[in-house]
């Protein structure tokens, strides 16, 4: 329920940007800086809080996280201008990034190493249900009570997640201090996993946060929630897929296979964004293959790091935001220039960059539990 209230915030905002800008009285390039805010802060906060919580109990900080984002949310849909609604999502960035982390390494230290793959994909179900029922549901009542209305039901959902979040066993977590967080990223083969998840999210998010623009004219505006809830539907087949196939195959085999797939259709968006029919069949194919990668690239950190779970998910929610950061400011850039049809093949791009850095020779360490690359990663 708190990974279903953080992504509702997260892909539910794509939808309201141009009702945003147009009571917030800027431009849409401008309110979906809103979406690189979150991201930034995000990727900021996820390393330092979550060394700042070392040692909490898991409950304390799930609870305390989901309600900081809570106040986040509530600041936002009490905004009168539009620093103001970014100072909320700086706020609910930081309870996002505490939470998450903390929920999948709860999650993972449940199992035995060969269904983490599994537990992980639980976890992340939460984000992929909010693309099914959550972004769909805000769109629709956005667009019959406003975004604010939209905004106040997410806080709703993150109360009721602390409330459940108050339920899980209070048992410690652990974890490293900043320092050796921060001495993690220089263990082999962390910065390239790593990269692999920025170039990732950047293809993903270039278009994404503009998708209104991205599918025009062939998507009208009363059309877009459909197209929110069919991203949604495969986004949830593609991580229970990707689960299921990560626990049964070489995690980097289905990683590339993803990527290949989303760069793809990332590049077919150029010319089937002008038919309703071509974007219907486009976008399922690309949400399904981009929630293929999450899964295998979380449990790569995770075996890299053996020892500390939590911090190698730490980090990969951090290149998560970072690449979405990236990926918005591109996004945001091109409708400057008024180039809405170059916004797939510039997802596509950053799809291709992500699948080079996946072809460079990383090993996992020998001590790792569950299920690793035999061959080089």
């Amino acid at each position: 329920m708190g990974t279903f209230a953080i992504g509702t915030d997260a892909f539910v905002i794509a939808g309201l940007l141009p009702s945003i800008a147009r009571d917030l009285h800027t431009s849409a390039p401008s309110a979906g800086l809103l979406v690189t805010v979150f991201a930034v802060s995000y990727a900021i906060a996820a390393p330092l809080l979550t060394a700042l919580t070392a040692g909490w109990g898991q409950r304390r900080i799930l609870v305390l996280s989901q309600l900081v984002f809570t106040v986040g949310m509530v600041l936002q849909a009490v905004g009168p201008a539009l620093a103001v609604v970014a100072a909320g999502r700086v706020i609910a960035a930081a309870g996002a990034a505490t939470y998450i982390a903390t929920a999948g390494a709860a999650a993972s230290g449940t199992v035995s190493p060969e269904r983490r793959g599994r537990a992980l994909a639980m976890v992340t179900g939460g984000l992929t249900v909010s693309t099914v029922l959550g972004a769909p549901l805000g769109a629709l009542v956005g667009d019959w009570l406003g975004w604010r209305a939209t905004l106040w039901l997410v806080a709703v959902f993150g109360l009721v997640a602390c409330a459940g979040a108050a339920r899980v066993p209070a048992r410690p977590l652990g974890g490293a201090k900043a320092k050796a967080r921060f001495a993690v990223l220089g263990r082999p083969g962390m910065l390239p996993v790593l990269g692999v998840t920025v170039g990732q999210l950047a293809a993903i998010f270039t278009i994404y946060t503009y998708l209104p623009a991205a599918s025009s004219p062939g998507v009208t505006e009363a059309q877009f929630p459909l197209l929110l809830l069919l991203y949604g539907v495969a986004g949830v087949a593609g991580n229970a897929l990707a689960g299921r196939l990560t626990d049964r195959f070489r995690p980097l085999a289905v990683l590339r296979v993803g990527l290949l797939i989303n760069g793809l259709i990332a590049a077919l968006m150029l010319v089937g964004r002008h038919s309703l029919l071509a974007m219907v069949v486009l976008v399922p194919v690309w949400s399904a293959s981009g929630w293929l990668v999450t899964v295998p690239q979380q449990h790569r950190l995770m075996s890299l790091v053996p020892d500390a779970p939590a911090v190698a998910l730490g980090w990969v929610e951090a290149a998560i935001y970072a690449g979405t950061a990236v990926g918005s400011v591109v996004g945001a850039r091109l409708l400057d220039l008024e180039l809405p049809a170059w916004l797939g093949p510039a997802g596509a791009a950053f799809a291709a960059v992500a699948l080079l850095l996946s072809l460079l020779k990383v090993r996992a360490p020998a001590a790792a539990d569950g299920p690793t690359d035999p061959a080089p990663a």
